[in-house]
């Protein structure tokens, strides 16, 4: 099965990740898959400003390490 992404990212407050939590708690827990994302980036915002993502995936219990940039991407390690 190909699984295909379309990401929109945004930068939120605490404030804005506890209401959001809250709404999906109850979803969370119905689904049969979680996966997390931990982006990575300098006080500069070097990686965002050069169209780079460095990312750490969690789904389940396997962790997966992707670095993009512009419109190309390394494979998963």
């Amino acid at each position: 099965m190909t699984e295909k992404e379309y990401e929109r990212k945004r930068v939120i407050t605490y404030g804005e990740y506890l209401l959001l939590f809250e709404r999906l708690r109850n979803l969370a827990e119905e689904m049969s898959t979680i996966h997390i994302n931990y982006y990575y980036d300098d006080m500069n915002w070097t990686l965002f400003n050069n169209d780079e993502t460095l990312r750490i995936r969690q789904r389940d219990d396997q962790l997966s390490l992707e670095y993009k940039f512009g419109k190309h991407e390394f494979e998963d390690i």
